[in-house]
This record gives structure tokens, C-alpha cells and sequence, in this order.
């Protein structure tokens, strides 16, 4: 039996004209933690997948209220566009 992936909510944004990946939740935190920086980049996504074999699930989040609905369908969450 395979492990699930694990969920990585992330937010694109575009730091000294590259782009980075600002954590948005646990998971995410942590990776960036163990690379030692407050975000993520292409190159450690990369060697998470590659290299460590670990089973990751990326999601751009432009909205994590309304990510949070979709991932919480039972709380009373408000999704807005």
C-alpha cells in the first residue's frame, strides 16, 4: 500500500524576478523549513519529488478562504471567488 501524497498549498509570487512559492499551510511550512527558508523553490520541489521519491500534491492558492471551502466542505466556511 503506496502512501498518500501529501498536500502542498502554496501561493506563486515573484521575488528579485524569480518565482518563489510562499507556504500556506503545514506541509508546505515544513519543506521550506527543512530547506532552510521561509519559501520554497523550484529546485527544492524538484528534489522533494525526484530525489526523496516523496509523493507530493501542489495547489496555487490565489484564495485560501475559498480553498479552505473546497478542502472543508462541512465547516462553515464562506468561498469567495
Amino acid at each position: 500500500m503506496s502512501p498518500k501524497p501529501a498536500f502542498l498549498l502554496v501561493k506563486p509570487e515573484q521575488q528579485y524576478g524569480k518565482t518563489v512559492l510562499i507556504p500556506q499551510n503545514e506541509v508546505a511550512k515544513a519543506l521550506a523549513t527543512i530547506a532552510k527558508s521561509k519559501t520554497i523553490t523550484p529546485d527544492v520541489l524538484r528534489l522533494a519529488t525526484e530525489s526523496l521519491g516523496l509523493g507530493l500534491k501542489i495547489v496555487e492558492v490565489s484564495n485560501t478562504d475559498r480553498v479552505r471551502a473546497l478542502m472543508y466542505p462541512k465547516a462553515n466556511l464562506q468561498a469567495t471567488a
